[in-house]
């Protein structure tokens, strides 16, 4: 019996929407998991999910396309 369901569901909440972040505030660079990618808000560091087309280059994203959980 497969108790996790949604090892199957497809979910488009990060496809072709804004980076989903961490509500944190880190006074210097973090180190993020696999899978995150550290990111500066004024003078907090935190974890923003990293998205699949991501080529590695920052192009000065604004704060305001990041979505940052509570």
């Amino acid at each position: 019996m497969d108790y996790y369901p949604s090892r199957k569901c497809h979910s488009d909440l990060t496809a072709g929407g804004p980076p989903i972040c961490l509500r944190i505030c880190g006074p210097e660079e973090i180190k993020c998991h696999k899978g995150w990618e550290k990111k500066q808000f004024g003078h907090c560091w935190t974890c923003c999910l990293k998205q699949d087309d991501d080529d590695g280059d920052d192009d000065g994203d604004d704060d305001d396309d990041y979505i940052l959980l509570k």
